[in-house]
């Protein structure tokens, strides 16, 4: 009894240290605060003195020392992880229409029961006073955070005093259930548009990190309010540290994915460019973005178009691993469109005709999975469009991933190619023209791929005409790509009558 007096009365004159004009003192009696917050005896007095003297300890965050404030939001942090309790919320409570499911189905609702039970358990182990506490402390201190972090007049000067109270912001808000964290989402945004322009790069940084946790925790707040955040994670996500833009991609992410979805349209464009990131954190970022759209955003039939590309060019990726993880993942996304379209009637003669194996295939080339091939062959009328004027891009650099691009839809498409078979041969022309060697040999690959999935009769009344009106090095480049993967099965049972170009493009071809 008497130690606990003694720690009590130690414990109060530190806090009334904490009014002193001595900085040296303050920061002494905060020390010694943060000494029993992180000792493990006498919880029960220390949680009862933190509940009536906490007002004195917030007041530090507006001290005129910078080394008072730094090491008062130190002390807070500790406080909110010893003392800061709510009682767990159901499983089900983002989709409060479930109870009706559970009310009609009797399985459901008997599963439910343990779920709830559990709840109500952990709700009556925390008393009404903890649970007020906690809900008070947690008001103060987003309603001070806001203060120092949002406007001109009180903004906070010091970087790292701004770094630490965003750890204490983002450390507090994956400790509150999801029916109060709704009651902070307004300022948790509004805090978050001042931060994420911020300049110093560690705070963009942990605004980026902040964004993705509170999306994915309360996605309902998040669709209504936080598509104010895109323009500010838009302006980090070519920063200079490439942790930032690894950060910036994710937050984007799931800013698209939790929110609402037709921000894609602005996201894509600076998603895209940042395939030429020379940092290949950013580019694995990028295609675990993509990736994750493709499975589970909202409505994501109705942006493949956007999406789609993205994986595609990583298939194509300087770095092997990155290659892998591309192939993996896109064959990932291919099975999941095949399960869910599996038993779609307009689809089901095309699966079976595509379904079957090639005898005259790339070698060393993987074969795409079925669903991958369909959703390329869904959308390539839409990709060629934009396929051309990057092809024609005056950077070297997305005309080099361009002429990627159309070597993988090549593939893709397989036969189905033959209907895009004249817009792409006036493309393939001018690029196989390109300054550029490695465009030159991608769109060669290209045309060699044709080759292999389009007959002599189909391509050769398209070709020839145009070589007896203008010949260049591009038409006679693209001619002899698609002979050299052909099949010369083929020629001579369907394009008998073009055999002379056959003989006379030989050398060519070689």
């Amino acid at each position: 009894m008497e130690d606990q007096e003694l720690f009590q009365s130690k414990f109060e004159n530190n806090v009334n240290i904490l009014s002193s004009t001595d900085k040296r003192r303050k920061l002494q009696a905060l020390s010694d605060i943060q000494t029993e917050l992180q000792k493990h005896h006498e919880q029960e007095v220390l949680k009862s003195l933190i509940q009536s003297q906490y007002p004195s300890i917030l007041a530090c965050l507006n001290d005129k020392a910078e080394a008072c404030r730094d090491l008062a939001v130190v002390v807070i942090e500790d406080i909110v992880d010893k003392f800061v309790e709510f009682p767990p919320e159901p499983k089900d409570v983002l989709g409060r229409s479930d109870e009706l499911v559970q009310t009609v189905g009797g399985h459901n609702a008997t599963g439910s029961r343990p779920q709830k039970e559990e709840a109500k358990t952990a709700q009556d182990s925390l008393n009404e006073k903890d649970v007020t506490f906690s809900c008070e402390f947690t008001n103060q201190i987003v309603h001070i955070v806001r203060q120092k972090l949002v406007g001109d007049n009180s903004v906070e000067n010091s970087e790292e005093v701004r770094l630490h109270l965003l750890h204490l912001l983002h450390r507090l808000t994956l400790k509150l259930p999801s029916s109060l964290l709704s009651l902070i989402f307004p300022h948790m945004i509004i805090i978050l548009s001042s931060t994420l322009p911020d300049a110093y790069p560690d705070i963009k940084l942990e605004s980026a990190n902040l964004t993705s946790a509170i999306a994915s925790r309360n996605p309902r707040d998040f669709y209504t309010c936080g598509e104010c955040l895109i323009a500010p994670l838009l302006g980090n996500v070519a920063h200079r540290h490439s942790k930032v833009r690894v950060a910036t991609v994710t937050a984007l992410g799931d800013a698209v994915q939790y929110g609402n979805n037709k921000t894609i349209n602005d996201v894509i464009g600076p998603l895209a460019e940042r395939l030429f990131d020379q940092h290949p954190g950013v580019r694995t970022q990028v295609l675990e973005v993509a990736t994750r759209w493709c499975l589970k955003l909202q409505d994501r039939y109705s942006y493949f178009v956007k999406v789609i590309p993205l994986i595609l060019t990583c298939l194509c990726d300087e770095l092997p691993s990155i290659q892998v993880t591309a192939y993996e993942n896109w064959q990932q996304i291919g099975d999941q469109y095949y399960e869910e379209n599996k038993s779609d009637t307009r689809l089901k003669d095309k699966m079976d005709f595509l379904r079957q194996e090639l005898k005259h295939y790339p070698e060393g080339v993987p074969r795409p999975n079925l669903g991958c091939r369909v959703l390329v062959q869904r959308e390539m009328s839409k990709f060629l469009p934009a396929l051309k004027n990057e092809l024609y891009h005056w950077l070297p650099q997305v005309r080099i991933k361009s002429a990627q691009l159309l070597c993988s839809l090549s593939q893709h498409e397989e036969h189905n190619i033959v209907q895009h078979i004249p817009k792409l041969l006036s493309i393939m022309y001018q690029a196989c023209n390109d300054e550029e060697s490695s465009v030159r040999d991608n769109v060669e690959r290209a045309a060699e791929m044709i080759g292999y999935f389009v007959p002599p009769s189909v391509y050769c009344p398209l070709i020839l005409p145009v070589l007896n009106d203008l010949c260049t090095v591009g038409h006679i480049t693209v001619l002899a790509a698609i002979l050299k993967g052909g099949s010369l099965e083929g020629s001579d049972a369907r394009g008998g009558k073009y055999c002379p170009v056959f003989g006379a493009t030989s050398d060519l071809s070689e």
